[in-house]
């Protein structure tokens, strides 16, 4: 038997979405580049579950810990080579630390072979936002990031934002850069600070694999972290 199709079969708009099975037009059915961003809305939302490739900056951590996830104070949090690894050699760090007591400040410790360092290997540089105070040296075990002690109270702690640069070239050290956020432990005020620092000169080959967060003195009442690879 012969099946005779009309003209007006093939006219524009003649085959409408009604018309197509939910399950008729599979993904072999589709060409390789056959859609493009004029086919795609692109003021919507789209949830991906798999990576998504072809970004420099990807997010590799997400935790909170403490009391932000319902537990009691810890001392200190570390992030380790599950995050810290030969894939990346550079990580931007998004982080707020609240202590667990007033006049505190935040330290941050880098890891190799997966033992912190914990010898004088560290120099480093900071300065009150103001420009009236400094503070870093030369023989350190932790790089700090505050002139004054932030307070415990609700709303205050450290906010901090660093990259870390270098943690898998055996040629210049591993270095960083950094900036926080915090309201002092005396009446809450205020105050921020900028600081950079390295591996000193002599420890050009270490590799750097996890880094560790904790205050001066104390324990952290809680807070989260986010680490971000760049390619």
């Amino acid at each position: 038997m012969t099946t005779k199709l009309r003209a007006a079969s093939f006219q524009d708009g003649a085959v409408t979405s009604a018309k197509i099975a939910a399950d008729a037009v599979t993904a072999a059915k589709i060409p390789a580049n056959a859609i493009g961003s004029s086919e795609l809305d692109l003021t919507a939302d789209y949830a991906f579950t798999g990576t998504v490739a072809g970004t420099d900056l990807v997010k590799l951590l997400d935790v909170s810990f403490g009391s932000s996830a319902g537990a009691g104070s810890i001392t200190h949090y570390d992030v380790d080579s599950t995050y810290i690894n030969s894939t990346y050699d550079a990580y931007d760090i998004i982080g707020y630390f609240r202590p667990d007591g007033d006049n505190r400040y935040l330290y941050m410790k880098l890891m190799t072979g997966g033992s912190v360092i914990t010898d004088g290997y560290l120099g480093y540089e900071g300065v009150y936002a103001t420009g009236s105070g400094a503070f870093g040296g030369n023989t350190e075990s932790s790089f700090g990031f505050q002139y004054a002690g932030s307070g415990t109270a609700v709303g205050r702690g450290t906010r901090l934002h660093a990259r870390v640069s270098n943690v898998n070239n055996t040629t210049a050290p591993c270095s960083i850069t950094g900036m926080c956020n915090y309201a002092e432990h005396t009446g809450g005020a205020h105050q921020g600070g900028y600081m950079c620092g390295s591996l000193i000169a002599t420890q050009y080959a270490t590799v750097i694999n996890g880094f560790r967060f904790q205050f001066h003195s104390g324990s952290i009442h809680g807070g989260y972290v986010k680490i971000y690879g760049i390619k």
